[in-house]
């Protein structure tokens, strides 16, 4: 689950369409929250990281900052 998170946003870094980009993004933060409970700090730090170089503020807004 978290792997296919990372891939989601992976693929929304790599997308030149701001509407795929959003719809990777969500995915990706739909898959985090469902595993929230097993990631550690140092990961949820590299999470928020992601979303915010993505500037995917729905994602900053439902996980912890840092």
């Amino acid at each position: 689950m978290l792997y296919k998170a990372k891939e989601n946003v992976r693929r929304a870094a790599e997308t030149k369409s701001a509407q795929d980009q959003q719809k990777w993004l969500s995915e990706a933060l739909r898959l985090y929250t469902k595993g929230a409970r097993i990631i550690d700090l140092e990961r949820l730090r590299e999470i928020v990281g992601d979303f915010q170089q993505l500037g995917y503020a729905r994602g900053l807004n439902c996980l912890p900052s840092f």
